[in-house]
């Protein structure tokens, strides 16, 4: 017998604190190799435009930019906090022309269909 899934927030991080804390956290995995960007390769998704739900600073969609070419991304974060860093960090890469950021939220999706070639999300299940 499984229990209700109860969901950590209905907002994402939006604290400033959280996010800059959130952000260093998630640059550290990344320069640790933990992030699964070979296994997105991996698994097909290699061109396109692809829809990232709940990127937050948005490193797993970049690494996936810089490890593909001619690719374009979306991230979709309900914190504009997250967002705010994600556009940062995506200048920070040198793919700011390749990576766009919205917030919204992933249960009502603000794009129209057949928009993207590929979907992934990363650790925003709980969310």
């Amino acid at each position: 017998m499984t229990k209700p899934r109860k969901k950590e927030t209905d907002e994402g991080i939006q604290d400033s604190i959280i996010v800059h804390d959130y952000d260093e956290m998630m640059r550290n995995s990344r320069d640790k190799g933990y992030l699964y960007t070979a296994e997105i390769v991996e698994s097909g998704i290699q061109s396109g435009r692809a829809l990232e739900i709940g990127p937050g600073p948005g490193y797993l969609g970049l690494e996936w930019l810089k490890n593909t070419e001619g690719t374009r991304l979306t991230g979709l974060d309900i914190s504009a906090g997250m967002v705010k860093v994600a556009e940062k960090n995506a200048l920070e890469y040198g793919l700011g022309d390749r990576a766009e950021y919205v917030v919204g939220n992933a249960m009502a999706l603000p794009f129209d269909d057949g928009v993207f070639d590929a979907v992934f999300s990363n650790a925003s299940l709980h969310e």
